[in-house]
Formats: C-alpha cells, sequence, structure tokens
C-alpha cells in the first residue's frame, strides 16, 4: 500500500520570511494512492482527512476483480480447501508473487493449523531472495501493526516464519533452478509450496507442474488475479491434480473508491489510467483526466501567487526611455544579492571586471545590420523582400516583415523575420562574420 502526499509550493520565492496578507496557501497537495487498502496490516489505520479537496489526486493499481469478493471469505474458503487436501495426503502449489501476501499466508495457515490439530505440515518458499526476505523482516517492524512492533522491541520475533524455521516446518529454497536442489526433489508430502511465476511460463513453477500434475491428490490454488489462471493452465493439459480459484485482493474495489471520491476525498482533479473510467462515477466536481501507457500528462495549469519585492540598485545606470511604449530599459553589470524578497544589485570590483556581454533585444535594425555586414567585408549583398503573412502583425507592419539577404550568389543567406534571425551558410568562417555583424553595437530596436 503507498499512500502519498506531496505538498508543492507554487510560490515564484521557494523561501521567505515576510509575511502575506493573503490568507490562501500556497501548497498545492497531490495525493499519490497505489494498492491501498482499508485493512489494518500497517501501524497506522488508513487516514484520509489530510487528502481530503486535494487538488491532485492520482490512483493506480485498483482490484480489477468484475465482481469483488470479499477476502475474508476467500480466506475461510482456502483454509479449508487446504485442510481437505493435506487430509487426502496430497500437496498443494500456490503461485504468488507477492511477499506481504506469502508472509501473511504463512501466520494464516499456522493459525489454522493449530486449530485443527493438523502439525508438522512443511511449507516450502521457491524465491532466489527468499533467505533475504525472511532475515530482513524482523528489522523492518517499524511498518508492521503495533502488536508485532511490540514483539519485536521485547526480543521477541514478530513474525511465526522464524519459529516454523527453527521446526524445520518451513523451508526456503533459493535456487533459480530445482535441479541443483535436492531438498525439492524429496519433498515433504503433504506440503504447501509457495512460488512463482504467476503466469506458469517461467520461473521453478514449470518444472513443479510438470511434477505435480498427474496426481488427482495434489492441487493448485489461485490466490492472485493478475493472470488468467485458465490460459494460465492451457500448455500443462492434460492435467489431473485439482485447479481452485480463490484470490484473495485487499485492495481498494471500485465500490469502495467511488464512496471515498464523492463522499469524503472529493479531489479537484482526478488522474487515473483509462482502464478505470468505466467504473468510476462521474461527479460535475470532480475533474478527471485519463492517460495510457507512456503517456505525458499535463495537468491543469496551476495558480501562482507573487509577494512583492524590493530591489536596490547601488550603481549608475543609463535607462533609454522609449515614450511610445511608456518603457525604459537599461543594461546592467554587477553582482546580484537575493534574500528575503530584498534584490541588491552592487557594483562589480574592477579587478574582476569582464567584459561586457550585450544582449540584443526586439527588432534589427536592417540599415545598421547592412552597414555592419560591409565593415565585415560583405559587399554586393542582393535584398529581397519576402511576401509572408505573419499572424502576430497588423496590418500597417505586414510590409517590409520579412528580408531575404544574400551574399555572393548564395554562399550565405540571411532571413530575417520578425521573431527570428536565420543565417544559412556552411562557411563557419563566413558565418561568425554575419553573426557579429548582428551582434555589432547594439543593433536592436523597439
Amino acid at each position: 500500500s503507498c499512500n502519498w502526499q506531496l505538498d508543492i509550493n507554487v510560490n515564484h520565492n521557494q523561501t521567505s520570511k515576510i509575511e502575506t496578507s493573503s490568507i490562501q496557501t500556497n501548497l498545492l497537495r497531490f495525493i499519490y494512492m497505489s494498492s491501498s487498502t482499508t485493512l489494518e496490516t500497517y501501524p497506522t489505520k488508513f487516514n484520509y482527512d489530510s487528502f481530503i479537496n486535494c487538488d491532485y489526486l492520482l490512483l493506480s493499481n485498483l482490484c480489477h476483480l468484475s465482481t469483488p469478493i470479499d477476502a475474508s471469505i476467500n480466506a475461510n474458503e482456502l483454509t479449508t480447501k487446504i485442510g481437505n487436501i493435506l487430509n487426502d495426503h496430497g500437496s498443494i502449489l500456490i503461485p504468488c508473487s507477492s511477499i506481504g501476501l506469502i508472509f501473511y499466508m504463512f501466520e494464516f495457515l499456522t493459525n489454522y493449523f493449530e486449530q485443527i490439530n493438523l502439525l508438522n505440515i512443511h511449507m516450502y518458499f521457491i524465491s532466489p531472495i527468499s533467505n533475504a526476505t525472511l532475515s530482513i523482516s524482523n528489522a523492518m517492524s517499524e511498518w508492521v501493526t503495533e502488536q508485532r512492533q511490540i514483539a519485536s522491541f521485547s526480543g521477541t520475533p514478530p513474525f511465526k516464519h522464524n519459529e516454523l524455521i527453527k521446526s524445520k516446518c518451513l523451508i526456503t529454497i533459493s535456487s533459480d533452478r530445482l535441479d541443483d536442489t535436492d531438498t525439492l526433489i524429496n519433498f515433504e508430502q503433504p506440503s504447501i509450496i509457495f512460488t512463482g511465476h504467476l503466469s506458469l511460463r517461467f520461473g521453478p513453477i514449470v518444472q513443479l507442474i510438470e511434477k505435480m500434475k498427474t496426481s488427482s491428490s495434489n492441487s493448485i490454488i489461485f490466490i492472485d488475479n493478475q493472470y488468467s489462471y485458465i490460459d494460465a493452465l492451457k500448455p500443462y493439459q492434460p492435467i489431473n491434480m485439482k485447479c481452485y480459484y480463490l484470490p484473495i485482493d485487499t485492495r481498494l474495489n471500485f465500490s469502495q473508491i467511488n464512496i471515498l471520491l464523492n463522499d469524503k476525498i472529493r479531489p479537484k482533479n482526478l488522474i487515473l489510467h483509462e482502464n478505470y473510467l468505466n467504473d468510476i462515477i462521474n461527479n460535475d466536481k470532480i475533474n478527471i483526466l485519463s492517460y495510457r501507457k507512456y503517456d505525458n500528462i499535463k495537468l491543469p495549469s496551476i495558480k501562482r501567487y507573487f509577494i512583492n519585492g524590493q530591489l536596490n540598485i547601488k550603481t549608475d545606470i543609463k535607462p533609454k526611455l522609449i515614450l511610445s511604449s511608456n518603457l525604459a530599459i537599461a543594461s546592467i553589470h554587477g553582482h546580484l544579492d537575493m534574500c528575503d524578497y530584498i534584490y541588491d544589485i552592487n557594483e562589480l570590483d574592477n579587478n574582476n571586471l569582464k567584459q561586457n556581454n550585450f544582449i540584443t533585444y526586439g527588432k534589427i535594425d536592417i540599415d545598421k545590420f547592412l552597414i555592419n555586414l560591409s565593415k565585415s567585408g560583405l559587399f554586393g549583398l542582393d535584398i529581397k523582400y519576402l511576401n509572408e503573412y505573419d499572424n502576430d502583425l497588423n496590418d500597417n507592419e505586414q510590409s517590409n516583415r520579412t528580408i531575404e539577404i544574400n551574399y555572393n550568389q548564395g554562399i550565405a543567406k540571411i532571413i530575417i523575420r520578425s521573431k527570428q534571425t536565420d543565417i544559412e551558410c556552411n562557411d563557419p568562417l563566413l558565418m561568425t562574420k554575419i553573426r557579429d555583424a548582428l551582434l555589432m553595437d547594439n543593433i536592436g530596436t523597439l
């Protein structure tokens, strides 16, 4: 289960000591819910209070059973089936990849065996990481229920699989190839074997099915619903072993998630896979965004909040006034210090003063540009005015909007548009001369 809350600061300044008069928060809440469950298998219950009215909610890994089934009902039926199979001296193969579910089955079945006085039943856990996962589970007690935490801190093993390993009722096999392991060739019967892969197409389970399918006393029980058990078993036909489908899925189903969305959480924007759309109840107050695999999701625009700051310029500047546009433009060369919305521009030390790099802006003054080209040694220029329509210009500005300058029968071509200037030239030295002429003497205008 994964329930994350990401607080996104939408203010243009990340840190500030200045208090704002706005009572609105500058944080957006992005919630990510994946494989969420309401079962109390964790130290704290699933608390969605902080999720209420969140800005974005991303949902994934929901229970996709067509008909929601109570996991407790299937668990009780599962224990009954397992008890009957073991009493008939049959063995049980359980394909499973979820470590958490396997640990749960160890506990659940051990308690059941104690109740019915079915002792010394061997369980096998076959996986390349079987030993590692069992070893590290004792060190991760802070993620489990409070009862297990108390047991761990008091020196008592929090899980029953520790006792099962000591009594040799739980045997781990970490080999990927069963041919390398004598333990499984002569495994105890009756027994229960947990292994993968769920698809039954690769891994130790392929050899196990071939070994066990000839006996009608044996059974295979599917507790995971990621794959169709009917399709999974097709390559192994004919098969004499019994097959049962008892899915145990504790994830939120669509009935539960619809109640959470419409009655409790009520997110402003809901993000989910397109396969979930038909099962989610539409709500006019919730904006639903769907996606496919490998899609890039474009989220609705974020409202940003801005706080006025203070600018102190401690250097002499000579602004250029543009009366028609009510603007003043100046080139400033200094050292910028920023702290708590106060911006100080200080003069640079003469020892560290570097050559000024002018920044071009606005439109190009064609006459000045042609003069600069001639200074760079480019004569005999062919100038054309192109008839290209620009939607961003008004009718008065459409004339002389695009200019093409050719040098030496097309060796170099310069196209000047309202928003960009393109230089087409295969000679690097000549291209550098044209570029320098373009940037020379600040020929930009407004």
